[in-house]
């Protein structure tokens, strides 16, 4: 972690404590407490950084934990190796595992689920790795469809952070971001297209604080993926002036 306008950061959790011994893969604020994905688990820590539960799936399917968002009755997971979503609530005893919700359609294919945010009205945005697609997912029917971003327009998605009706969407394998002006019933929008931009290695999460846009640069293409050269170290957050 790192005070605002300090250009050096702690180590807030050590790598491997509380049995976290997979790659963080996702993170998230909400109820006063912090959401981390721990690819086959979500772990639940209160903001001083004392756990409070592991949750793992419930059951053999699925696995690929990825992403987490916070909506005021649960946390929701993505899923990057099924068409699932997982469920945990708010009130959940310590020992509760994930509940998967499944929104499998033979119209849509429905799989390899990344990013996710959570909406106002308690719907949720979830990006397709795959497929380079975004779905508006209803997890109480559940139900989910292609949000229209315009004819032959394709939104690569990992990270996202929606402020103001205003998604913000890192797009890894372009090292961009991309900004999409989401129309109000969520099913539609108008994208900005980031231009590649040196600052960005692999971008993988993004949040708006401020008058900036916070990327996280996991330079996963060097070692970890490809084994493509080494990354450089020390590993960045890059600010890019909101305009």
């Amino acid at each position: 972690m790192a005070e605002p306008g300090s250009d050096t950061a702690t180590i807030w959790l050590p790598a491997g404590s509380d049995g976290r011994e997979m790659p963080t893969l996702g993170i998230e604020f909400g109820a006063d407490r912090v959401w981390i994905v721990s690819m086959g688990a979500l772990y639940e820590y209160r903001t001083d950084g004392t756990l409070i539960a592991r949750h793992d799936p419930d059951g053999t399917r699925g696995g690929g934990l990825n992403d987490v968002a916070i909506t005021d009755d649960g946390a929701y997971v993505t899923d990057t190796s099924s068409s699932l979503l997982w469920y945990l609530p708010l009130d959940a005893p310590v020992d509760l595992p994930l509940e998967p919700i499944d929104i499998d359609d033979a119209s849509v294919k429905f799989d390899a689920f990344n990013g996710i945010e959570a909406l106002p009205d308690g719907t949720l945005v979830v990006g397709q790795s795959t497929g380079n697609l975004l779905f508006h997912v209803d997890p109480a029917v559940p139900s989910a469809i292609v949000i229209d971003l315009g004819e032959g327009m394709a939104v690569g998605s990992d990270g996202m952070d929606l402020d103001a009706g205003t998604l913000w969407v890192t797009d890894p394998y372009s090292d961009a971001i991309h900004r999409i002006a989401l129309c109000p019933s969520y099913d539609c929008g108008t994208v900005t297209l980031g231009e590649r931009d040196p600052m960005l290695s692999f971008p993988t999460d993004v949040q708006v604080m401020g008058d900036v846009v916070l990327v996280v640069n996991s330079q996963m293409r060097h070692g970890l993926l490809a084994h493509l050269g080494d990354p450089t170290l020390p590993f960045t957050v890059a600010a890019i002036p909101l305009d």
